[in-house]
């Protein structure tokens, strides 16, 4: 397969044909993550709890609202701007193949250290192989975890696909 960064977009090219796929997101970009969240009130403008932590964000202008009134959980998608707590700043943007991935990187995709520890436990010596090996098994178990399962030969890890690296930090919220 050929592999272009250009203006903006990837073109690829592979056995299944050539597209361009255009840049979601670029460096400098701000990023609002949605969560799954409930009205603190029957109104909603008071504020929201979060159900990651049940922690409650009060709106400007609102009261501490009645504790026996809380609403439904509302899913993440449905989020508005004005409810999110975490933001993100895109650092960084490319692309590259699946198994490129650092272990470095496959502890910050959220991979359990518990896990990779056991892993390597099992193995009959810890070499930087051995060790590498265990990373790239249960990275392998979450990536193939989210792929169809008729999707997981072009798209799974041993089938190693170009992916695109979104690397971001925390920052706060930006000015209006």
């Amino acid at each position: 397969p050929a592999v272009q960064l250009r203006c903006g977009g990837l073109r690829f090219a592979d056995g299944y044909g050539e597209k361009f796929f255009k840049l979601r997101y670029q460096t400098g970009d701000i990023l609002y993550v949605r969560e799954t969240f409930r009205p603190l009130s029957d109104h909603p403008a008071a504020g929201v709890e979060y159900a990651a932590d049940w922690s409650p964000k009060y709106f400007e202008n609102s009261k501490e609202p009645n504790c026996c009134n809380r609403g439904k959980w509302i899913p993440s998608i449905h989020m508005p701007k004005q409810a999110t707590r975490i933001w993100l700043k895109v650092t960084d943007v490319r692309v590259e193949r699946l198994n490129e991935i650092t272990n470095e990187q496959i502890l910050k995709e959220g991979t359990s250290k518990d896990a990779i520890n056991r892993l390597i436990g099992q193995m009959p010596e810890k070499t930087e192989e051995y060790i590498r090996i265990a990373y790239l098994t249960v990275w392998s178990w979450i990536w193939n975890d989210t792929i169809k399962i008729a999707g997981i030969e072009r798209y799974g890890r041993e089938a190693n696909p170009w992916v695109w690296v979104i690397e971001f930090k925390r920052c706060g919220r930006p000015e209006s």
